[in-house]
């Protein structure tokens, strides 16, 4: 008795289905992945022709010096916040308590929880502060480069208990 074996044989790829499709993934990889050449080339084109190039993008301060462009920053902190609150509309009401009127320096450190607290849940966040004692006329909010970051104060002076 003799046993046939038969191969199944493969159809060639007439129309390069294979090809086109390995194509056209390709393209599509490279809409997602930013190309490192262009890249390159605008940061030595910013190295060497910074001078020039600020006034094409609208841009009339002078440059007077670089710095690295790469910032390596490892530190752990744990923030601790007063209270924090999530409303209906999913908005954080974030409470701090001062007793001491602590200026910008107390402005930045509510504005780091608020970014964090943001950051992590996914939410807005409104900073209300407290302030108690003789605080009557607090710092409320200070600017920064393009960014002002404010806070909403309740003077409990202002309060009748």
């Amino acid at each position: 008795m003799e046993h046939e074996t038969q191969k199944k044989k493969r159809t060639p790829d007439p129309a390069g289905a294979k090809e086109r499709n390995r194509v056209l993934e390709q393209k599509e990889q490279e809409k997602t992945v930013p190309d490192p050449l262009e890249d390159a080339a605008l940061k030595d084109a910013m190295v060497y022709f910074g001078e020039l190039l600020l006034p094409q993008f609208g841009i009339k301060e002078k440059v007077t010096a670089m710095l690295p462009t790469e910032e390596i920053i490892l530190e752990l902190q744990r923030l601790y916040e007063d209270f924090n609150y999530v409303t209906e509309n999913e908005t954080i009401l974030h409470f701090e308590f001062q007793s001491t009127n602590e200026g910008v320096a107390g402005l930045k450190r509510f504005r780091v929880y608020e970014a964090a607290t943001s950051r992590k849940h996914k939410k807005p966040v409104i900073t209300y502060v407290l302030y108690s004692g003789k605080i009557k006329n607090p710092m409320t909010e200070f600017q920064e480069g393009v960014n002002t970051y404010r806070i909403i104060p309740i003077i409990m002076s202002n309060k009748n208990a």
